[in-house]
Order: structure tokens, then sequence, then C-alpha cells
């Protein structure tokens, strides 16, 4: 199983400027062990400057910020999918007594099983 690595801000940049600069991706893929894919993510977040260390220690906090329910149906395109999470979180709200969507935050494992 392939370990998940954590790379700097600092090292992103630093293959994005590579890249920029003309180095291919199959060189730099190679050279850093790393893929293609994120190389181009990292080009993109570069360009976007989403790669400077204030915009993204900026970012960080303002996750704190964002809904929970923003966070948990974020990633739900499909209609059919969206309407049937939805009905399980109501049906979960009416079971914990959850009245405010923040109280989420301290939803665990322990309360899912007992739910279902």
């Amino acid at each position: 199983m392939t370990k998940h690595r954590s790379h700097s801000a600092a090292f992103k940049r630093q293959v994005a400027e590579e890249f920029i600069a003309g180095e291919t991706l199959h060189a730099l893929s190679q050279r850093h062990d790393i893929s293609r894919q994120l190389i181009r993510i990292w080009v993109g977040k570069f360009e976007a400057g989403a790669l400077d260390d204030d915009v993204q220690a900026a970012e960080f906090h303002r996750l704190a910020e964002v809904p929970p329910e923003v966070e948990w149906f974020a990633n739900l395109s499909n209609p059919s999918t969206r309407r049937a999470y939805e009905n399980a979180v109501k049906d979960f709200v009416s079971f914990t007594g959850i009245g405010r969507p923040e109280e989420f935050r301290v939803v665990t494992r322990a309360h899912i099983i007992r739910w279902r």
C-alpha cells in the first residue's frame, strides 16, 4: 500500500516553478516520486496564488467558518444521493435531538452506531 505523504507549500512551489521553467511532467514525476496529476494540481494552485504561505494560513483559519451542512453535502452532485443523505440526516437529527447544524461537529462514531 502506498503511504500518504504530505508536502510543504515551499516544495509544491518549487515543483510548480520547475515545471513552468520548462521541466517536463515526466522528469519531475520521476525525480520527486510524485504523480504527474499531482504536479498539474500544484501548478494550477501556484498560478492561482494558492500556494502562498499567507493565503494557506488564512484559508486554514476560514475552514472553521464553513457551515457543517456545507461540509456534509459539498461533494454530492447526484440529486438522488443528496436527497437520500438529507433524509438520513433528518432522521438522525430527530433521533439525537440535534437542534443546530453546528452540533453535528460533536457527533462521534458511537452516535452513528447507536442510531443504526
